[in-house]
């Protein structure tokens, strides 16, 4: 929110005025040896720690002593902080005075190597200096990761450019340039190659093969690359596009692919495919000469030479303590192998025989995570055809019915399967849970709860929305905890009971949600997670349910803690922005207000003429935001649709807290204290203190400010926290200039008090982004070297 401010400042407007002024003081103090001290504290520093990113760059033109590069207590140097935020000028101006480009951190914190940071970034032209001057590109952090090990967390496969040049050699013998080591192992011994293609990061593993990785390379489990790739839970286009593309480049370079290399449980690649029923990667494997003899690949075949000769369909391994003790039909069924299934069915296999955890091959169908065509229905037919129909209610070992396992996997086709041929609804396993507990625990689909009511209805199938489990929680909690707007509306318009309702706690709200890795990589994810909780919280309200304190917590808690207040200046000038503008323009958010319309709103006039359902849609319409800048638009969006609540609740929580309402307009003035002089008391604790200590108070402080309004006195409370530092830290400018009329130091170092506990209002102004007062202060004569405050 304090953000929002700083795209009023300019920051070139702040060189202008105060270079001359700033870079007189700032000559580097000398030692006894009379070199240079490095060890300071800087606003270089004090911008990074705070968040005031984008006038760095101005910084540097004031600290532009580039054979001194100091350092703050943490260790944090002006050369990491040049490389991370991809100031290549300076980078540049660094390493022409001999800067190390692998410099360590010496402080406590152990900040990332210069090119570790430059990678995380993507800030190619830093990264292409660095290894142009020596960076060691296969040097561990401590975290015991590679450059290649960052290129692996943050690839985005578009973001190929970065790679090149990372990868590049030059023939330039006045650059120095160390060769990158393609094969180096992680602890696991996978190498770059095995977790590029773990990622199905086409454009890395072509980077990688083409510059010398070897696709031989096995792991600690003896793997290769391509035992790794159809052992992933991704989408068989896209494995079968990577590994086509692995084959090609092998082929191009001349290299023989080991396609029947086994790894150390004897399994070669197509026994993975062939696990994982990946039809069209098992075609491009024999293309490519792998052995169907070494994987059994005819087994439609072999298994009805079997069944033939009088095999027994239900035989059990003779040593049942095996990890393969299930019975054929079974396996079958776990693999998805619809025509062996068929085949073992005709030949007697029992449709109901149940495992040592009592699950049937019925459970087995609905806990597929997986394509399974018509398993469901072969199975029924073919137990109606032998007189033993199939028991579609039995429970496993812990309770739970075929018809709950097909909810969590969200299969809607065996749902109806199941309810049209007898399943209960309404049977809880044995942690009490339902069908409608299933739905609202475990489903990402926000429209799985409408479709089974539907299913029911058009049974005549009545639901019970109001059981609980063992933990006293109903669906409708577990609804709200798990963000399915659609889902509490539903639950509501159908009786679930608000008298009784617990609100969830942070222990498992947004549990579900947050851990869902497809919902996680959405790059709108923070504008999902604010809108889809805001939604709740109005079909809660609307019907007449009162949010606690505790409640709204819970939510800004975890708001919070993935990034939706993450606010940051919006890019305003640029190629990518005029795309950006062009794109936005064109993209209707509703029949009236596209896209551009709304980012120029402010939050209170969106929330009119936007509903979150209009956010949910743009979160699934293809809009696609800018590669470097998207995130400072989501944030931007984000805030938009969450200022109203937090500020109503920040509000309301203030109020709780004072138990007195001291902004009602009832015209109180205060007035101080004298003390035994006849001096206006200074040491005193306010209200004005009270609300300080909640950072989303910015609007009640200046507020208290019309009560508290002698700015000859500057209130000090037990830990030497001022009415002027307050003054600063919510950004109350009016309030600072009549406190710097009446004469107050700018700098307000506390008396007799521990000094360590309160930030300089300079580092306070800094810290909350209020860059318009830093120009006052600095102008009032404020110290700019300062000892922060251990946080």
């Amino acid at each position: 929110m304090f953000f929002l401010k700083v795209k009023r400042f300019s920051g070139n407007q702040f060189v202008r005025e105060h270079e001359n002024q700033i870079r007189k003081d700032d000559k580097p103090e000398l030692d006894k040896d009379g070199k240079p001290q490095l060890r300071r504290t800087t606003a270089v520093h004090l911008a990074v720690k705070y968040n005031g990113y984008f006038i760095i760059p101005n910084l540097f033109k004031i600290y532009n002593s580039f054979d001194v590069n100091y350092m703050d207590e943490s260790g944090l140097t002006h050369f990491h902080v040049a490389c991370e935020f991809g100031i290549s000028d300076v980078v540049e101006k660094f390493l022409e005075l001999g800067q190390d480009p692998n410099c360590l951190s010496e402080g406590p914190n152990k900040h990332d190597l210069p090119l570790h940071l430059a990678l995380a970034k993507g800030r190619k032209e830093v990264v292409r200096l660095l290894l142009r001057n020596g960076a060691d590109p296969n040097l561990a952090n401590l975290r015991s990761l590679t450059p290649l090990d960052i290129f692996r967390d943050r690839y985005d496969d578009d973001d190929h450019e970065c790679m090149e040049i990372f990868f590049e050699i030059n023939k330039d013998g006045e650059h120095r340039r160390l060769p990158v080591q393609t094969d180096v192992r992680d602890k696991m011994g996978n190498t770059p190659l095995h977790l590029a293609m773990s990622h199905v990061c086409e454009n890395l593993t072509r980077l990688l093969l083409n510059y010398g990785a070897d696709p031989h390379s096995v792991n600690a489990e003896g793997s290769t690359p391509l035992h790794i790739i159809y052992k992933i839970p991704y989408e068989e286009e896209n494995i079968l596009r990577l590994t086509t593309t692995f084959f090609e480049i092998c082929n191009d370079k001349h290299q023989t692919v080991q396609v029947d290399a086994r790894d150390n449980f004897g399994q070669t690649p197509l026994h993975c495919a062939l696990e994982y029923y990946r039809m069209n990667s098992i075609e491009l494997l024999l293309r490519y000469g792998a052995s169907p003899n070494s994987a059994d690949f005819d087994f439609v075949g072999k298994v009805a030479q079997f069944l033939v000769l009088g095999q027994d369909p239900n035989c059990h391994p003779q040593k049942p303590n095996t990890s393969s003790a299930d019975p054929p039909l079974r396996l079958a069924l776990r693999t998805g192998s619809e025509r062996i299934a068929q085949l073992l069915l005709k030949s007697g296999a029992d449709t109901n025989l149940p495992d040592d955890g009592a699950e049937t091959p019925m459970h087995i169908v609905c806990n597929l995570d997986f394509g399974c065509g018509d398993l469901a229905e072969i199975l029924y037919k073919t137990s109606v055809e032998k007189n033993k129909p199939i028991e579609v209610n039995a429970r496993d070992e812990s309770g739970r019915t075929p018809l709950h396992y097909a909810l969590k996997q969200e299969r809607v086709k065996e749902v109806g399967f199941l309810l049209s041929h007898g399943a209960d609804p309404n049977i809880a396993d044995d942690e009490e849970e339902t069908p409608l507990h299933v739905i609202a625990k475990t489903s990402c689909d926000d429209n799985l709860m409408g479709q089974f009511f539907k299913m029911c209805d058009d049974k005549d199938l009545q639901l019970q929305v109001n059981p609980k489990n063992n933990l006293n929680r109903t669906p409708l909690q577990w609804a709200v905890a798990n963000l399915l707007p659609n889902s509490v509306d539903l639950l509501l318009d159908r009786g679930a009971d608000l008298s009784s309702f617990v609100f969830p706690t942070k222990d498992y709200f947004a549990e579900t949600f947050l851990h869902d890795r497809e919902i996680r990589n959405l790059k709108k994810f923070p504008i999902k997670l604010a809108s889809d909780a805001m939604a709740i919280v109005d079909h809660l309200e609307k019907r007449d349910y009162e949010l606690q304190r505790s409640d709204a917590l819970t939510i800004m808690k975890t708001f919070a803690e993935y990034g939706v207040f993450k606010i940051q200046d919006l890019q305003r000038s640029g190629p990518e922005y005029e795309k950006f503008v062009m794109e936005a323009r064109e993209h209707m958010m509703n029949a009236d207000l596209s896209l551009y319309d709304l980012m120029q709103l402010q939050p209170e006039e969106a929330e009119q003429r936007l509903t979150y359902a209009d956010y949910t849609r743009f979160v699934d319409s293809n809009f696609e935001f800018p590669k470097r800048s998207g995130r400072v638009y989501v944030s931007h969006l984000s805030e938009m649709i969450t200022r109203g609540f937090c500020r109503r609740w920040a509000t309301k929580s203030f109020l709780e807290v004072t138990r007195n309402n001291f902004l009602s307009p009832c015209g109180y003035k205060d007035e101080p204290d004298i003390d035994d002089d006849g001096r206006p008391a200074s040491r005193r604790t306010t209200p004005i203190h009270q609300a300080a200590k909640y950072n989303a108070a910015e609007f009640i402080i200046p507020k208290l400010f019309e009560i508290y309004d002698r700015f000859d006195v500057n209130y000090t409370d037990e830990s030497g926290f001022t009415h002027f530092h307050a003054a600063c830290q919510f950004g109350c400018e009016d309030v600072v200039k009549k406190f710097l009329e009446q004469g107050q130091d700018p700098n307000c170092f506390p008396q007799e008090l521990d000094s360590s506990l309160v930030d300089p209002p300079l580092c306070l102004v800094l810290k909350y982004g209020h860059f318009q007062m830093f120009n006052w202060l600095l102008k009032s004569g404020v110290i700019r070297t300062w000892q922060t405050p251990t946080v």
